[in-house]
């Protein structure tokens, strides 16, 4: 009830206080200045995140089968391995997104993924659950951990008028590539009328890579999974780190100094502009910047 009476107010608001006209055009006027502005900002973008979607999706997608297929790890074992590697990530999300306050969010990012480096072997290697799931703890640890900065590091490093839209389509695209639809998960669909399921190509690069890599256990040929997710996450860990190593740094970005999206000289605001805002919010004598004060032009401005 009291979501509905919230929804019929902002509706009947809406109706009595309409945006100004014209409105619409100006933030289309701003958006392309905005690409124009920084469209080698977007291409960086939505490589950074091709890389971080490839990280989450190579070293967790095809997991559980690479427990059973290729340490032959019964079922139950394998899913308290996943079970053990998701709590990981939840610590590692949290310490690091806490972490990233005080060093940056870059150095953050970069840290998490020396650490999943440091911990590959652990997680390829072993072949009893116990070392394989605390490999799989600490790998996890860093990729969740590494996760756990990008929103705000997206947020922070996108044009500031825009970063909801920024940084929301450079995820979107940067997911688009590493997700896709399997030729035999589509035909299945068409057969069954089942709804579509997601399939990654990081998963799949490993699974077509495990036809051609083997190893014999026990007297087995199997297909060696610990190998290919060595590698594939070895190539990424460098992918990422390069376009960590190359992108912006706007820790501490004041997002309520910049302008508003439809705002004329809005598409040519940069984050990094918006730094450094205490020094012309100080109070006298306080040392501090008054949020209110701020609050307050930037609704003049409007």
């Amino acid at each position: 009830m009291n979501a509905d009476m919230n929804m019929w107010g902002s509706w009947v608001e809406a109706k009595l206080n309409p945006p100004p006209a014209g409105q619409g055009k100006q933030f289309l006027r701003e958006l392309r200045t905005m690409l124009k502005v920084n469209w080698k900002r977007a291409i960086w973008a939505v490589l950074l995140m091709t890389g971080f979607n490839f990280l989450s999706h190579g070293s967790q997608d095809l997991y559980p089968t690479y427990l059973q297929k290729t340490k032959l790890l019964s079922a139950p074992l394998s899913s308290k391995a996943t079970i053990i590697a998701n709590c990981g990530a939840i610590v590692g999300g949290i310490i690091a997104g806490y972490a990233s306050q005080y060093t940056g969010r870059r150095l953050a990012i970069i840290g998490m993924l020396l650490f999943i480096a440091c911990f590959i072997p652990l997680w390829i290697i072993p072949n009893t659950f116990g070392p394989l799931s605390a490999g799989a703890f600490f790998v996890q640890f860093g990729v969740q951990g590494a996760w756990g900065c990008v929103p705000i590091y997206l947020a922070e490093s996108s044009p500031s008028a825009f970063r909801a839209s920024f940084s929301g389509v450079a995820y979107q695209l940067g997911n688009m590539v590493v997700r896709k639809h399997s030729r035999l998960e589509r035909e299945k669909e068409r057969l069954t009328s089942s709804r579509t399921v997601q399939s990654s190509a990081a998963a799949q690069i490993e699974a077509k890579a495990g036809e051609t890599l083997r190893v014999t256990v026990h007297g087995k040929n199997l297909p060696d999974y610990a190998k290919v997710q060595g590698i594939l996450i070895g190539v990424v860990i460098v992918w990422t780190l390069f376009f960590v190593l190359v992108g912006p740094e706007a820790h501490g970005a004041h997002f309520e100094q910049a302008r508003v999206a439809f705002e004329t000289g809005a598409g040519k605001d940069v984050p990094e502009a918006h730094l450094d805002v205490s020094r012309d919010y100080e109070h006298e004598g306080e040392g501090q910047y008054d949020g209110k004060k701020m609050e307050m032009e930037q609704v003049e401005r409007v």
